[in-house]
């Protein structure tokens, strides 16, 4: 399980990472460790009734993996918050294997300091510039030779001569310092390391508080976990909880939060709430970390704790994205309904679980470093927060699997200035000047439409087939100009009173008008019939309905290249593409593409997502 990573300006800045352990019994070890605590015999100083390790045998089966004063909260799904030793111990006596997951207190992130530093040309040669640096990869001064208090290895430089060196190459940096006449200007910055506190020992690279003081350790005779022979018995007898003071909370010895139900936290907001959020639409929104002495903390949120509710916004269907967006936007009375699901939290954070949706996109995108895309693709987000910031998704391709990442849709309407016509009230294909912004993503699923969706046949021969099938199939295909008794506009209701019986309206529109049903959930089969040579185009078109060639004032050429073009330029709102001949059964090959497109499962607008 992934710790919790942050930043932190002071040594008593901590977090709370949580870990899933897995461990298995080893001759002469057992399990390796040593436990002490539990509310009958608290093992920290201020009263916490945690199960904690209190000894870790070295090259047992338990080293690297779990430290000095981890707090056991569950062993093989069975919680240990708040039960006393006996209860722990017999827990992890009885299994040869246990699934530990633990939660560690550790400092946050060094601080980061940044100072300016100026330098003078020094007359240098060799791989070091003029100036004394030696630069690495990511900008690290890698050695310099001009004696400076300064400047040390491996800072890093932030900016040179007022140019960010947000995404510059090492190439680059050094380009710019040669350039450079005389002053050098650099701002760098460097981490300061922090010493760890007073009271424990430190086996880990991450730095342990000083305020997690704890009562010396037992014998490992009395207290190792666990031997084979399963002979362990609980220390007798076990010391009293010190007393009571206001430095230990006062439900330490009342049931753990995930016995309880929903609780409700309210308080006015004062500045950052200091909590960080894990989960997502699919699995729920969790804390994951609590800023310590921020109004979170001291009204009881913990890591764990599901968010239900905020000021009464149900979040069960909530992105993280919209989550953050949301507690942002809060700005004097927060109200949370929340519950500690610590087994469904560990879940979330051991399987990487959180955002799970389909979005299609409704513009073309190319950048380097983010996946490119065309009007018309699929992709299943996964994440809205990437890195645990605003900006940027987390995507697979729907169709090859290609992870990576896309802009919000914030940035996304920003970046696509897309702008659709929609329906009007009277006339659904009558011109209008009035439009609006449509999203450049949609919230889809894969389902079938549920009804006859409306046929629009495009191509050199397009007309002789919408024709023929509403001749020949007459209770299949109707054409809404039989309805309305007129070729110029097309009334919405019309075309949905056809669908409501059960038939394709076959429609002769051009791509545009193909966008706005699309835009109005009705989804049309765009089949785009091609013509293979010049000679077959004429003889299928003299066979309309007896009276001749009918190609009007466009030669054979033209209309191949017509169709060619509609490929080239709409092939996002195309279906399926058909090629034939004058020698086949052309119209029986068009009928079988639409009955075949009708049947499959397409993406179409999530409900309460348009």
């Amino acid at each position: 399980m992934p710790g919790l990573n942050g930043t932190c300006q002071a040594p008593d800045r901590v977090a709370w990472e949580y870990h899933s352990v897995s461990l298995s019994r080893v001759p002469g070890y057992g399990f390796g460790i040593a436990v002490s605590g539990g509310r009958d015999n608290p093992h920290f100083a201020n009263g916490d009734p945690a199960i904690a390790i209190s000894d870790v045998l070295k090259a047992g089966p338990a080293e690297g993996k779990l430290l000095v004063n981890d707090r056991i909260l569950s062993a093989n799904g069975v919680s240990l918050e708040n039960v006393d030793y006996a209860t722990a111990v017999q827990v992890l006596r009885d299994n040869s294997t246990v699934q530990l997951v633990v939660k560690r207190r550790v400092l946050l992130q060094p601080e980061v300091q940044s100072f300016r530093v100026s330098l003078s040309r020094t007359g240098g040669t060799g791989r070091k510039n003029d100036f004394g640096l030696n630069l690495s990869s990511k900008l690290y001064i890698k050695d310099f030779h001009i004696k400076t208090s300064n400047l040390q290895e491996g800072d890093v430089i932030v900016r040179i001569n007022n140019t960010a060196c947000d995404g510059m190459s090492l190439k680059e940096a050094r380009k710019l310092i040669e350039n450079t006449k005389d002053k050098l200007q650099l701002v760098v910055k460097r981490e300061q390391q922090q010493a760890s506190g007073g009271g424990e020992r430190q086996q880990h690279p991450l730095l342990y508080s000083s305020q997690n003081l704890y009562v010396q350790p037992p014998r490992r005779a009395s207290e190792l976990l666990l031997p084979q022979r399963g002979d362990l018995q609980p220390l007798p007898p076990p010391r009293p909880p010190p007393p009571a003071d206001e430095s230990v909370p006062s439900d330490y010895y009342s049931p753990p939060k995930s016995q309880l139900g929903p609780r409700v936290i309210s308080f006015v907001k004062q500045g950052p709430l200091g909590i960080r959020l894990a989960g997502g639409n699919a699995v729920g929104i969790f804390v994951t970390a609590v800023q310590p002495g921020s109004q979170a903390i001291v009204h009881g949120l913990s890591p764990g704790d599901k968010i239900l509710q905020v000021n009464n916004r149900d979040l069960g269907n909530f992105t993280r994205e919209e989550a953050v967006n949301l507690l942002m936007s809060l700005n004097d009375e927060v109200k949370l309904l929340v519950h500690n699901s610590v087994v469904e939290y560990e879940n979330v954070i051991s399987k990487s679980l959180g955002d799970f949706f389909y979005i299609k996109t409704h513009f073309s995108y190319t950048k380097k470093g983010e996946l490119c895309f065309k009007n018309g693709d699929i992709f299943q987000v996964i994440d809205t927060l990437v890195n645990g910031s605003l900006g940027y998704w987390g995507v697979i391709r729907y169709t090859n699997a290609e992870k990576g990442i896309i802009p919000n849709l914030v940035k996304a309407t920003e970046i696509s200035s897309c702008t659709k016509p929609v329906e009007g009230t009277k006339s659904f294909f009558k011109k209008k000047k009035e439009i609006v912004k449509v999203d450049p993503y949609e919230r889809v699923v894969l389902k079938h439409p549920g009804f006859m969706r409306p046929v629009v046949i495009l191509g050199s021969i397009g007309d002789i087939a919408r024709e023929r099938l509403t001749l020949e199939h007459p209770d299949v295909f109707s054409g809404p100009a039989q309805e309305s008794h007129s070729c110029k506009t097309i009334k919405m209701s019309v075309i949905r009173e056809i669908i409501c019986r059960g038939q394709h309206v076959i429609l002769d529109v051009n791509p545009c008008v193909v966008e706005k049903l699309n835009y109005s959930q009705l989804y049309p089969i765009v089949v785009l019939v091609k013509v293979d040579a010049k000679k077959s185009l004429k003889e299928i078109r003299g066979l309309k309905t007896g009276h001749g060639t009918l190609l009007g004032r466009k030669s054979p050429r033209k209309l191949l290249s017509i169709s060619s073009k509609l490929e080239s330029a709409w092939i996002h709102i195309i279906t399926n593409i058909l090629t034939v001949s004058s020698e086949d059964n052309w119209l029986r090959r068009v009928k079988d593409v639409i009955d075949k497109e009708q049947g499959r499962s397409i993406w179409v607008a999530e409900e309460g997502k348009v």
